[in-house]
């Protein structure tokens, strides 16, 4: 990572990896290439007629079928054997054979036009031309325009994987959730990249139009743009376990086609790496059935800190004989659990003992929120389940709950409660993540790191809360305080302006030492501010001993609400 050793991209273009260097250590990024894209060449006619083969070469093999290829034909050189050649679709080149003046007349005109054509006849591979591969055609025929232009493709991601010889498409795109797509490459550069993608197996995300081709039996083929290859992350992900809820699907043209929706409302991306995967994705999308997940959970930050569970299996929840047992009128207090949890609220009872809770029904999940956020005594009905997938092996489904009373007015720590953003953030490597989130995550070790050239003067993070609250209290950790060594290799915030909701700000400074640092934002004799969110501004730093990357460990928001 940038932070502690190197800086890397997560995501490079294939053509070019942009590898950058960490502070003063850095290595120079490498050029992009900066050539136009080529595009396909085209050959004119001459005034001459070209020079038809009628028959393949006695030396070529028996050949296999061409069904419908799909591409262009031109005109080789003045003087080649082969007057014209079928490029495919896929940047492939094939000479032509072609036994019939009906044949020749459709060449012709093709030729002539420019016309993206299909072809039918038998494929011949002469070995004592290099393996060259010659159709011999038995029909051409113009593919009309569509009216259809497409729909966009934006970033999908998956893998690219060879087709089998003979096939018209040479690659096909896999998404990542198993939905397959045929390839069209329009000019070299993006071949060239198809080929360096399907030759190394790497993850890709692409750009295009999607086409359906409804003379192919609705086959989906995307036109690229744009290939990138997406780096392979050091971030190793964290666990899936046991996690239970439903999968539903996506509209349409959704680079993941499902989506998991835990039990607490939060929902995840899916990522299904294998065939037996997808099956069972099919049958718990097709039937609604509740499930439980294994996997690895992992964050994106280039797609806006979206949460995507690669999958390594799922099981179908059966219906237990057992009915759990009732629960009557229990009192107490409903906390919220840190990010990452799949039950996001605990209730902690008047006499200590702790549940998590959770609902399928939508109005008592927002209840439930809410008795959180405001720290309600409350009074809860439901069932009772032990031995469940629940931090405490024990699990309250609720049914019906009542606000008892509201707090005394004493601060408490809201952080939990938060979205948490950042004008920028270092990419993850090998070493970890570095996004805003590391800030709330109540672990010292981890840390926000803006992702800006320089100290980052002027990036900011910021917190957002469900609704507005008196601020009390503010504690921060100013740099990667996971050792002494990270803590001063690093930048660490000296000087930050905090901006609130309501317009009014006010300025901190800290020592350059590890460790929460806690400033009291009571007024005397008042107000207080009352805020729904709380900026913080980098205004200047204490510069670190090898690294111009500035760094948060944690960040706690103490408050009262009303």
């Amino acid at each position: 990572m940038r932070s502690k050793y190197v800086r890397s991209s997560v995501i490079v273009t294939l053509s070019a990896a942009l590898i950058s260097g960490c502070g003063p250590v850095a290595a120079e990024d490498q050029a992009r290439p900066t050539n136009p894209l080529t595009a396909q060449e085209t050959h004119t006619p001459t005034t001459q007629e070209p020079k038809m083969t009628p028959t393949p070469p006695p030396q070529m093999d028996s050949g296999g079928t061409v069904e419908g290829w799909t591409g262009t034909i031109v005109d080789l050189p003045a003087g080649d054997q082969f007057g014209q050649e079928f490029v495919r679709q896929d940047g492939q080149s094939f000479h032509l054979g072609t036994p019939t003046d009906a044949v020749r007349d459709q060449i012709v005109e093709a030729r002539s036009t420019g016309a993206e054509v299909r072809v039918w006849g038998t494929l011949h591979t002469s070995p004592s031309e290099g393996e060259a591969q010659t159709i011999v055609l038995d029909r051409v025929e113009l593919v009309a325009k569509s009216e259809d232009e497409g729909e966009p493709v934006e970033g999908w991601t998956g893998t690219i994987v060879d087709l089998p010889a003979g096939n018209q498409f040479g690659q096909e795109f896999v998404r990542q959730d198993g939905e397959e797509f045929h390839l069209g490459t329009p000019t070299d550069e993006i071949r060239q990249q198809v080929v360096e993608a399907r030759s190394t197996g790497a993850e890709v995300r692409v750009w295009g139009t999607l086409h359906t081709s409804p003379s192919e039996g609705e086959a989906q083929t995307i036109v690229l743009d744009r290939v990138e290859l997406v780096a392979k992350s050091a971030d190793e992900g964290e666990p899936v376990e046991g996690w239970t809820g439903t999968i539903v699907d996506l509209p349409a043209g959704n680079q993941f086609g499902q989506e998991f929706v835990r039990q607490d409302g939060e929902v995840f991306h899916l990522g299904t790496p294998t065939d037996e995967i997808r099956q069972q994705i099919v049958e718990a999308r097709s039937t609604g059935a509740e499930v439980r997940v294994w996997g690895t959970l992992h964050t994106s930050p280039s797609e806006g800190e979206a949460q995507a569970i690669v999958l390594d299996r799922v099981e179908f929840l059966s219906q237990s004989n057992d009915q759990g047992e009732p629960v009557e009128g229990w009192l107490g207090t409903i906390y919220k659990l840190p990010p990452g949890n799949q039950f996001g609220q605990t209730f902690v009872r008047d006499d200590g003992e702790q549940y998590d809770v959770g609902t399928s029904d939508e109005a008592l999940r927002a209840a439930i929120a809410d008795a959180a956020w405001n720290g309600a005594h409350v009074s809860v009905d439901g069932r009772l389940y032990i031995g469940v997938p629940a931090g405490e092996a024990r699990h309250i489904e609720v049914e019906e709950l009542t606000v008892v009373s509201l707090p005394a007015p004493e601060p408490r720590d809201l952080t939990p409660f938060a979205e948490v953003s950042a004008s920028s953030s270092l990419p993850g490597d090998q070493y970890g993540t570095y996004s805003p989130y590391q800030a709330v995550d109540r672990a010292e070790e981890t840390s926000w790191v803006e992702g800006s050239s320089g100290p980052g003067l002027g990036q900011w993070i910021e917190l957002l809360f469900p609704d507005a609250f008196e601020l009390h209290a503010l504690a921060l950790d100013v740099g990667f305080d996971a050792g002494d060594d990270l803590f001063d290799k690093n930048n660490r915030i000296k000087c930050a302006t905090v901006l609130f909701s309501n317009g009014e700000q006010t300025s901190i400074e800290f020592d350059d030492v590890r460790g929460l640092q806690q400033f009291a934002m009571v007024r005397a004799p008042g107000p207080n501010v009352k805020t729904t969110s709380v900026r913080v501004i980098i205004d200047e730093v204490y510069p670190g001993s090898r690294y111009d990357d500035t760094c948060l460990a944690e960040i706690q928001v103490w408050g009262v609400v009303h």
